[in-house]
């Protein structure tokens, strides 16, 4: 899973895991929504990963196109663009990012410097795949188990809505609901009254 970024679990500093009440918790805030989102991190800390992790993605990404905006930058690695604020201005201050331009709503185009282009050569090196920020493993497991089959439910009324009115589809439905609506499987056959051949007389 990509970082469309779960957060809200705390994490170890030392590690970069998740405690495992954290872990719980949060999938348990998780289930209690209709339909899974990941909870979007409103600081670095939250999205698990390092600042230097992320600004490896951004500089290879610009290093790739040649120019990007702010915000074309932070759609690409999948974060929030106020997020990503303080490492621009670190790759500004490190003079491995300068703004050639500007865009909408306040941003800036952004490229790379001499230096900016080796630093980005030498992360390819190392790794090629550019893209959305990685989730850290806990919190991916989280979400996998938030849109298992088990977290779902459904209601009587919606399954009925998915069959005909028929008696024979009412006796099915009030024979399956019970064990569909609690996630577990249930046998769909149903008994019907076979005739026998007949052997001839004589």
């Amino acid at each position: 899973m990509t970082a469309g970024t779960m957060a809200g679990s705390s994490t170890d500093s030392s590690t970069g895991s998740s405690a495992p009440g954290a872990v719980g918790s949060l999938l348990s805030s998780i289930l209690s929504e209709d339909v899974f989102r990941p909870a979007e991190p409103h600081s670095i800390e939250e999205t698990g990963l390092t600042a230097s992790l992320i600004e490896t993605l951004m500089l290879k990404y610009v290093a790739l196109i040649g120019s990007a905006s702010g915000r074309q930058i932070a759609d690409n690695i999948c974060l929030p663009l106020p997020l990503l604020e303080p490492i621009y201005q670190s790759l500004r201050q490190r003079q491995l990012f300068v703004h050639t331009g500007s865009a909408q709503l306040g941003d800036y185009v952004y490229t790379l410097t001499d230096q900016g282009r080796q630093r980005a050569k030498a992360a390819m090196e190392q790794c090629s795949y550019i893209g959305a920020a990685p989730v850290p493993l806990d919190e991916y497991i989280v979400s996998v188990d938030a849109q298992s089959v088990r977290a779902e439910a459904p209601r009587r009324a919606q399954l009925q809505k998915l069959s005909p009115t028929s008696p024979s589809s009412r006796r099915f439905w009030t024979r399956s609901a019970p064990p569909l609506t609690a996630a577990r499987g249930c046998s769909c056959t149903e008994r019907r009254a076979t005739a026998r051949p007949r052997l001839p007389s004589g």
